[in-house]
């Protein structure tokens, strides 16, 4: 009969990866799941990244049009 396993220190590796956008905060947060080879356990960990909002550009010829023919053209 097994005794169960002996004492080890935990050797991780990647398990799962989960990503999502935190509107609230503003971030991009992943949910990184990490699981020890030996004995299978888990440990999660949480990182942040900020991500800036998208600048609103104007199409190029809509901006070369008003360039040529005046900023009073819609």
């Amino acid at each position: 009969m097994s005794e169960g396993l002996k004492p080890h220190h935990h050797q991780y590796f990647e398990y799962g990866i989960k990503s999502y956008y935190d509107a609230e905060r503003g971030v991009m947060v992943r949910n990184v799941t990490y699981m020890c080879m030996i004995c299978g356990k888990l440990s999660h960990e949480k990182y942040e990244d900020y991500v800036p909002p998208p600048k609103q550009r104007k199409d190029k010829a809509l901006i070369r049009y008003r360039k040529k023919h005046g900023s009073s053209c819609r």
